[in-house]
């Protein structure tokens, strides 16, 4: 899993499920991967995506607002990862980005930092 944020304020603790993705530094990610979100047959099902903003502002010196506990439910890409023959074209990377205050959204990479440009 590969955590992405697009916003101007660090996330921590992101989880996938139950399932740590990680921290995020604002407008960071895409780097460092953690592991790992197993394997499902049913790439239907939804996932609940939870993370708390820093409560530092941008340039980590003081409190911009509380931290802020956030939930989201989401869904993966319909199909699920693409799969190759060559395992290094395989979608292995689940990339869960940060959109905005209350947006996550998934998607599938076959490159960490391929989850930085979804």
């Amino acid at each position: 899993m590969v955590a992405v944020n697009h916003t101007d304020r660090g996330a921590l603790d992101v989880f996938a499920d139950k399932y740590w993705a990680g921290d995020v530094l604002p407008q960071g990610g895409g780097a460092a991967a953690t592991c790992c979100y197993p394997g499902l047959t049913d790439w239907r099902k939804p996932v609940t995506i939870r993370w708390t903003w820093d409560e530092q502002d941008a340039k980590g010196t003081t409190p911009a607002r509380p931290a802020e506990p956030h939930m989201v439910v989401s869904h993966f890409p319909p199909g699920g990862p693409s799969r190759n023959d060559d395992m290094y074209k395989d979608e292995a990377n689940l990339c869960i980005i940060l959109r905005d205050a209350d947006k996550a959204e998934l998607a599938f990479s076959v490159t960490r930092s391929g989850c930085f440009d979804k």
